[in-house]
């Protein structure tokens, strides 16, 4: 599907959990905005830190959480991009047990943005 004016930015960051007024205002078009939403959506960071996670791992944990939630502001998945947020510093602070609690929540952020992507800007 092209970038068109179907695209409703509105309610696909209302889906994702984003804020789309912000990333408007900083790429400047919506056509930009759908582009890099796109390639977010095949960035390979969240299956990084849930592997890195999962296999104790915490200096790729930290750098995987790090850049997640830098790339996820970027795009305006504000819900993922804080989720990402708690488990960078949490992990910042060498609180691995905390990180790993809040990993259930950043995968439901991550969850709602990829549903949203797919539904809607796919």
């Amino acid at each position: 599907m092209g970038v068109n004016e179907a695209v409703d930015l509105g309610a696909f960051f209302d889906a994702a959990g984003g804020d789309c007024a912000d990333v408007l205002a900083r790429l400047r078009s919506p056509e930009r905005v759908v582009r890099f939403v796109r390639m977010f959506a095949a960035d390979p960071t969240f299956s990084t830190l849930e592997g890195a996670m999962g296999e104790g791992d915490v200096e790729t944990a930290f750098r995987a959480s790090h850049t997640l939630k830098g790339t996820a502001r970027d795009v305006g998945l504000t819900g993922l991009a804080d989720a990402s947020s708690e488990v960078c510093e949490a992990l910042r602070a060498g609180d691995v047990d905390t990180a790993a609690s809040l990993m259930p929540a950043a995968r439901r952020a991550y969850d709602r943005a990829m549903a949203a992507i797919g539904e809607r800007l796919a």
